[in-house]
């Protein structure tokens, strides 16, 4: 019986393929990746780098008005060089390429369509500054009745804008004792934590009146202060010490030391009366701008608390 030729027979078999034509030790034909379109030699593998018809490297494509900001230039052109140089210049030159300034980071981020703002400078942080309140006529900002709501007060203080003057006018803006916001249906149940609210989130430290979801009564926001402010800013002081940071402007506040009596109230500047005590407003067993101790509160006895 006659036999195939050499090299014939497996590749023709009925297996349904197509023929072979690859012979051991053969090298195999240069083949293009599929679904890429990229070139790949049979040697190595290795992907050339795209070159134009010239043989060149093509250049870098910028934005033109990214590229005029100096440190972008700085950073394509660390980008340009890192063929030519080793890791540790290349990665030298992108870190010396990061953005320094605040200005170049806004530009960046304005030109990508970026929300971030730069902040304000500290002499507008409030346009009202310059205003006066009585402490009996509240502004229009402020008398909102939905006490559920937060407001946003025409005068606030922040840190390193305290004074004893402007603490004493975001007090008199809420015109504790005539405001109609602190008008509580029931007598037992006061508004004094609303009022607290109110003012020391105008003073940029907040007592809050919701965590999360659920809305606090005036007690539990006597407890808040107790044990959760000492943990946001808000520290325990005597009575000296408290009408102390009241006059240098800081948010007082002071809470019963009888935890079933429920009120809370602002300490003002103005240091200590013949009594010894501070005055307060506050809008809880009264009502009003300018009280003592036992009016505002019933009691005489008194924690105080200082936000720094």
């Amino acid at each position: 019986m006659a036999q195939p030729p050499s090299g014939q027979g497996k590749g023709q078999g009925g297996s349904g393929s197509g023929q072979r034509t690859t012979t051991s030790g053969a090298t195999p034909a240069a083949r293009t990746s599929t679904g890429t379109g990229i070139p790949r030699t049979s040697t190595s593998g290795s992907v050339p780098a795209a070159r134009s018809p010239t043989g060149e490297q093509p250049a870098v494509r910028r934005s033109p008005t990214l590229s005029s900001l100096p440190n972008v230039r700085a950073g394509v052109t660390a980008f340009e060089l890192g063929s030519t140089q080793d890791s540790k210049s290349f990665k030298k030159g992108l870190d010396q390429s990061a953005f320094d300034g605040e200005g170049e980071h806004t530009q960046v981020d304005a030109l990508l369509g970026a929300r971030r703002q730069p902040s304000p400078p500290p002499t507008e942080e409030s346009a009202s500054a310059g205003k006066t309140f009585d402490g009996t006529t509240p502004p229009p900002e402020v008398i909102s009745r939905d006490v559920w709501k937060a407001i946003n007060a025409p005068l606030q203080s922040r840190e390193g804008r305290r004074s004893p003057d402007l603490y004493k006018q975001v007090i008199n803006q809420f015109a504790a004792g005539h405001n109609p916001r602190y008008e509580a249906a029931d007598a037992k149940q006061g508004r004094s934590h609303i009022f607290v609210w109110d003012v020391t989130r105008a003073m940029n430290a907040e007592i809050p009146h919701f965590v999360g979801p659920r809305e606090l009564t005036v007690s539990q926001t006597c407890d808040w202060l107790r044990h959760e402010g000492t943990m946001r800013g808000w520290r325990r002081a005597d009575v000296e010490s408290a009408a102390a940071a009241a006059d240098e402007g800081k948010p007082v506040v002071a809470v019963p030391k009888d935890s079933s009596v429920r009120c809370i109230g602002v300490v003002r500047p103005g240091g200590l009366g013949q009594d010894g005590r501070p005055r307060f407003a506050a809008a809880g067993l009264q009502r009003g701008n300018d009280l003592g101790t036992k009016e505002a509160f019933g009691v005489m006895a008194l924690e105080y608390f200082v936000h720094d």
